[in-house]
Formats: structure tokens, sequence, C-alpha cells
């Protein structure tokens, strides 16, 4: 049966059908026609060159230019002698372009390469929801290091580095034969230089030139990042930053080279391997990754303001430990799945939710960190620079696994934001910092203002693990209200804290699993801090919220703390999940982030 397009079976409400940029970029898509069958063909009648076919018979975008206006035109369709005209109407209007971030697949620096090394060049390969033609790099000059933990730009042997990076599109899926690369440029130069002494200290990253790249990079297709990090000097241990561990067990055609001499032309390189080298070394097949390697903290690609874009604050788990090892299987290596998509959250978000993210996690951190508003400054910053719609804060697995007492009130005593305090059984959270006064609050009638310290109810406590607990909450509600006052149109989604729990055979395979320190039923300090993040207490300000424990927890909807083992075995140590467990745990990030983009902003 032939299958024609039926007169205005396309349009929306009204007589316009679509809406495109006046800026789109020749052959942007301006209505998604069906497929052509065999022997059909069809023709554009009007139009005024701004809008045309493409080969497959789809309405796109034209060459000639057009703004603020409706353009009309006919579609004719024929097979053989049978013939159907649909008029066709696309709005041009002007649009507000913005930079937002695009992340997937780079991290921020995980530690320092081992070795006496001067250079570092990598290959990676990266996939973006959108179509894109210009860009940005954000390169990190900082490092998130100590207890407490804290972003502190680099330093010591650290302390003057020299970056350079290769755009490669299209990509060869092959490590030789590789085509020269477009330079991205830093204030005119191809290579960028960080200098400790007289470096500004409210800046913690280099932000490239923008770079058009001369064509449209249409959405998911492969970009490469040819990045080279080198100490300016001569070779030393531990100097080279790295963002994570590489694998060829699923092949991406990534690899990296070290060298003990420069490979930027400009600083006495025999030449830019970062443009011009023609092969790379690959990483090897370990499933666990053994190779260390740089990458930007992310890109800034330029698009519609309507463009989503994630940002996920988080932990361990959230950047990616742990994939790649025991029960990941076929499921992916330490860089994840085929497209490289290696944090909890992040294989549902590019795969299911479809939108581009950037993940600022960091091993061991938390909200007890965090609310502190030095200790994420830089990360906070590249968040800003990142213009999310919406933000992921995935801490509180490192808050409730040790104890921490809440103290009762102190009359004169300094309180931070995020700080708590204990009146009898009730716990309140400090919302504003200052001096508290001098009389004892009652313990049903705190005041507005104690001395110079606003206080609000958090919960009622019977024992010290609600303690602990509430202090968790505060901690995790000062910290959001440092992202809600970063960027206050954002939305917010909290993330319910995944099982813990150990296992005698070592394989979490099976129900013989006990629950860690501050793992348990829902009394334990998880189940307070989950059941308050479920219930979106008020203090949090939260918009949504994730629960992966809906597939990853065994008994769910029962707070058991233990891991499930109908799929398979889902972590590689009872803590951290293996790429099964990240892709097991696609379907409800996808769920929460698609309802939360849904909502108003």
């Amino acid at each position: 049966m032939t299958r024609f397009l039926p007169p205005f079976a396309v349009l929306a409400a009204g007589p316009t059908i679509g809406v495109l940029a006046a800026e789109a970029e020749a052959g942007a898509l301006a209505l998604d026609l069906a497929p052509l069958a065999p022997g059909e063909t069809r023709e554009l009648i009007g139009g005024n060159g701004a809008l045309a076919l493409d080969a497959a018979g789809r309405l796109v975008r034209g060459s000639a230019p057009c703004c603020g206006e409706t353009v009309q035109a006919l579609i004719r369709q024929r097979h053989g002698a049978a013939r159907v005209e649909t008029a066709v109407a696309v709005s041009f209007a002007p649009s507000r372009r913005l930079w937002r971030g695009h992340g997937q697949g780079m991290r921020l620096v995980e530690g320092f390469v081992d070795g006496a090394l001067r250079s570092g060049t990598s290959r990676s390969c990266h996939f973006s929801n959108h179509a894109f033609r210009r860009l940005r790099v954000v390169l990190p000059v900082f490092s998130s290091e100590g207890r407490p933990i804290v972003d502190r730009l680099f330093d010591g042997p650290r302390s003057d580095l020299a970056f350079q990076v290769g755009i490669e599109f299209p990509f060869r899926d092959a490590f030789d034969g590789i085509a020269p690369r477009i330079p991205v440029t830093f204030e005119g130069r191809n290579f960028a230089l960080y200098k400790r002494e007289g470096w500004d200290e409210a800046v913690g990253h280099i932000l490239s030139d923008p770079i058009d790249l001369g064509l449209l990079v249409p959405p998911r297709a492969k970009l490469g990042l040819w990045t080279t990090v080198e100490r300016l000097g001569e070779a030393a241990e531990k100097t080279l930053p790295y963002s994570w561990t590489g694998s060829s067990f699923v092949q991406r055609h990534g690899g990296v080279e070290y060298a003990a001499t420069s490979r930027i032309a400009a600083l006495g390189g025999e030449s830019d391997a970062a443009l011009a080298n023609s092969s790379i070394k690959g990483f090897g097949e370990r499933q666990t990754g053994a190779i260390p390697f740089f990458t930007p903290a992310m890109l800034l690609i330029e698009g519609e303001d309507s463009r989503e874009c994630v940002v996920i604050h988080g932990d361990s788990i959230a950047k990616g430990v742990g994939s790649g090892g025991p029960g990941s299987d076929a499921f992916g290596d330490t860089q994840g799945d085929a497209e490289g998509n290696f944090g909890l959250l992040d294989a549902g978000l590019y795969h299911d939710a479809r939108v581009d993210f950037v993940n600022l996690g960091r091993g061991s951190d938390g909200n007890k960190y965090l609310f502190d508003p030095i200790a994420s400054r830089y990360r906070r910053a590249l968040r800003q620079l990142a213009a999310p719609t919406l933000t992921v804060n995935m801490n509180g697995h490192n808050d409730i696994s040790q104890p921490m007492p809440v103290e009762g009130w102190a009359g004169g005593r300094t309180y931070r934001a995020g700080d708590a305090m204990r009146l009898g059984g009730r716990v309140y959270a400090c919302v504003a910092g200052g001096v508290s006064g001098r009389d004892r609050p009652a313990e049903t009638e705190i005041p507005p203002l104690d001395g110079d310290v606003r206080w609000q109810f958090v919960g009622d406590g019977r024992k010290g693990d609600d303690y602990s607990a509430l202090l968790c909450l505060s901690r995790m509600a000062a910290f959001n209200a440092l992202l809600k006052a970063d960027l206050p149109a954002g939305r917010l989604l909290g993330f319910c804290i995944t099982p813990d729990s150990d296992s005698a055979a070592k394989d979490w395979s099976g129900p013989a699993q006990t629950p860690r320190n501050g793992w348990g039923g829902a009394d334990s300090r998880r189940g307070i801090v989950n059941g308050h993040i479920r219930r979106r207490h008020p203090l949090l300000g939260l918009d949504g919220v994730i629960d992966v424990n809906t597939v990853l927890e065994a008994g769910y909807p029962q707070e058991t703390s233990c891991w499930s083992f109908a799929a398979g075995r889902v972590t590689v140590d009872g803590t951290h999940l293996n790429a099964r467990g990240n892709d097991l745990a696609r379907g409800p990030v996808a769920t929460a982030v698609r309802a939360a983009l849904g909502a108003p902003r």
C-alpha cells in the first residue's frame, strides 16, 4: 500500500508546523516526515529557499536567510500516477542561544600519574544528545583532596603546567590513519598555560576560545578529544593529573601515550601530538582499567535556551568507582558501556532521559564537607558555567557511614549554616549562621532570631542514630541551599542512599548479606535519611527524588540495606555498583529526571 503524506496530518494546533530558529544551520530538521516508500518521490514547491527537502525526503532548513516570518510551501508527493499535495508553513523566529555543559565520558581530576613523566596525550570519544557546531573546552586546574575534602589549586610540582586540545570530527574507529585535528585555542594560542604564581585564587579552570567546527555535529555522533597535559620543565614524579583509568575491553579506540619530553611544539616538542599525531596506543583490554588518562572537565556547547542539562554532585558511586569490577560481565568496563557512561546516573541520563550532563563526582565526598562554601567553590563554579536546568545531589553515603553526635544548644556560640543543635529531643538546623543569644530558647518555641542565628526544625530524636541522621539532613540542606543560591532558577533532585552490606562469600549474589554500620531498617541512619528524602523534607528544597533502590534493593519497598540479587551480582564490594548495576538503574534514573524536567521552570 502506498503511504502518502496526508494533507495537514503533520500539523500541530493552528496553521503553522514547527518553529525553527532563525539562526539554524542549513539542514536542520523542520519536520520529520514519514520515510519515503519504494517508488515514492517528494518535491518542494515554494519555500523561498529557506526550506528544502533532504535526500530522505524530510523537510529541512534551506540555505536562504530568514528571520521573524512564516514561510509557506507545498510538498507534492507522487507514486506513479497518484499525487498528494500538502500545504506546510514553518515559523522562523530569533532564538536565545546559550552555552550549556556537556561532560559525557569526562571527569574531574582523580589523582596524579606515577612515574617521572613530563607529558601525556590522550584520545577519548564523547557523545552529546544535541546537535551543535560551536564549543568551548573547560580544563580543571584544581583537585579535591585532604580531610576535610577541599578544592585546591594545583601547586608544588604541579605549579606550572601546559595543555593542548584537538577536536577529531568525524571520529575514525581505528588506532592509526587518523586525520589532523581542529585546534582549540586559548586567547588565540593553540595551547594554554597554568602558572600557580600569580594565578587568580577565585578561578579553578581554564576556558578556551569559542571554536566553530565548520559543520554541525549531529546528535549522538562520535566526537574525539585529544588532550595533552605536560609539565613546564623537567619530568617529575606524580606531576601529571589524570581523570580516570582507560580500558579497551569495550573497544572505543581510546588511548594514551606518556613521554619524558614535551609534546607541544611551541614549548620545545618535536610536534603537536594532540593536533597532528596519526596514531595512538590503546588502553589495553583489562576490564577494570589500568592506564590513567586526562580529559577536560567538560565542554560548553552552544544551543537553544530550551536545551536541558544535568549536573551531578556526588561521591565515588556517582563518579563510577566499581564499573568494570566483578559481576560487570558484558555490561561494560571501567569506562562503562559502549559510549563511555560509567557513573550510576550516566547511562540513564544519556540513553533514556536523553539529556547532556556534567559529572562532578568525587570519591569519599559528602555533604559533611560540601556544606562549607570554600570546600566546593571550584566545583560549584563549574556547575554555574555549565548552566544546568537540573542538578542532582547524590551525596549522603559517606555522611551516614559513621555516627555524628549532635550537641545541645549553647549561648554565645558561633554556628554555621548546616550545623545542628538539640533542645530536649528536638533537632534544629542552622539555616543562617552567626552567634547565638544568651537566653536558652524554649524547647517548643524557637525564636525566628536567636542572637544572629536562624534555626529551623528538622525532626525529633529518641536515640543516637536519630540525631546523627538529622545532622546529616542539616548538612545536606545547607549544601542544597548553596546550590540553589548559585542558580536560583535551576531545579534540584535528591537521591536516596543505596544499600551497603557485607558478604562472607564476597560475591553479593545471594541473600547472605549483613548491613554495614549505619545501614539497616527504617530506623537506621540510612532509613531515617531516606525517609526524609522520599518525603521531600521542606528543609531540603527538593523538586524531586531519584530512588534507584526500587530495582537495586532486596525486599524493596522495605528498607533492608541489602542488594538485590534477582538480576545477578550488581555490586563489586557491597558499596559500589558494577557495570551491571549501573545499567539496571537506568529506568528509575530516567523516570525521575524526565518528571523533573517536565515540571515548569
